[in-house]
């Protein structure tokens, strides 16, 4: 073999690898949006006031630097603003279970079904802060 076609085949693999490395490092970055729905209530807390629930939920957020805002019918609005990205989510809750929904984002790649992993984490992190909380002040 020639070592011109040698040269030609290494480019032309450094490029499809390139390729595909780059392509890995974008895709990862979006995920299926996750929602924490009627995440059941854990069963001493189901003894609370829904005051109290909401109470615990607020300061759940607010312990994780969410900005929260009050809503009617049980719900809890939480907003996070990171590095010039915004999540707003909404926070639903009775005393059998809380969902976190997703209202809005800003940077977030949202497309109706994928959002960027970041988003995920966030709501993942509330999600356990609200259960430990929620544990604690059931106490």
């Amino acid at each position: 073999m020639a070592l011109g076609n040698v040269m030609a085949r290494l480019a032309g693999l450094v490029t499809v690898l390139l390729l595909v490395v780059s392509l890995t490092g974008c895709l990862g970055r979006e995920q299926p949006l996750y929602t924490a729905e009627q995440h059941h209530m854990p069963a001493m807390a189901q003894s609370l006031s829904l005051d109290q629930i909401r109470d615990v939920i607020s300061r759940a957020a607010i312990d994780r630097g969410w900005v929260v805002e009050r809503q009617a019918n049980n719900t809890v609005r939480v907003k996070l603003s990171a590095r010039g990205h915004v999540a707003v989510a909404d926070v639903s809750y009775s005393k059998e279970a809380y969902s976190i929904t997703y209202v809005d984002s800003e940077n977030l790649l949202y497309d109706g079904r994928m959002i960027h992993r970041n988003y995920n984490r966030w709501v993942m992190q509330l999600e356990k802060d609200i259960e430990a909380a929620l544990q604690k002040a059931a106490l």
